[in-house]
């Protein structure tokens, strides 16, 4: 019996220190919650408004449909090309998001290039490319909101 009990502490030992030191990958799943969208721009409102509620409540695939009907009157709105990159990115349409969020780079002083960069990271994070994801979490700026978060993720990769 004390045999058995020194080869349990044994394993425990081993086992223990063996789970500590594997690393997993972060998964974009743990990083994809979205700030609501809220946009308030001229224009064809009823449609913006339907698009928020059907983006809100995760149906990303309709909200796309209704965004590629008015993202193009909204070229200059780089929230409203964010949220339809964001739509792409949900559905796993990954060069049309990276266009998308590059338009929004274009528009230095939105207010939203932290976050095309940020989501950008994310992107090549849910493609497993873990080194251009890197890349882009370096790039995102100590005043940035997703500063911390991109500190946490870079660490993690």
């Amino acid at each position: 019996m004390k045999n058995f009990n020194i080869w349990l502490i044994i394993f425990l030992i081993v086992a223990l220190g063996f789970s500590s030191c594997t690393k997993s990958t972060p998964a974009y799943t743990d990083y994809n919650t979205h700030k609501p969208m809220n946009i308030s721009v001229k224009g064809n409102t009823e449609t913006l408004e339907k698009v928020q509620d059907l983006f809100n409540k995760g149906d990303y695939e309709t909200a796309n449909t209704h965004l590629s009907r008015v993202a193009e009157y909204y070229i200059k709105y780089a929230e409203v090309q964010l949220y339809y990159g964001i739509t792409f990115l949900e559905l796993e349409h990954y060069p049309l998001a990276k266009i998308t969020f590059d338009k929004v780079l274009l528009h230095k002083n939105s207010g939203f290039v932290d976050d095309a960069q940020w989501y950008l990271a994310l992107l090549f994070l849910k493609q497993n490319d873990l080194e251009t994801c890197k890349t882009y979490l370096e790039q995102i700026p100590e005043d940035s909101n997703y500063y911390e978060k991109a500190r946490d993720l870079f660490k993690q990769l």
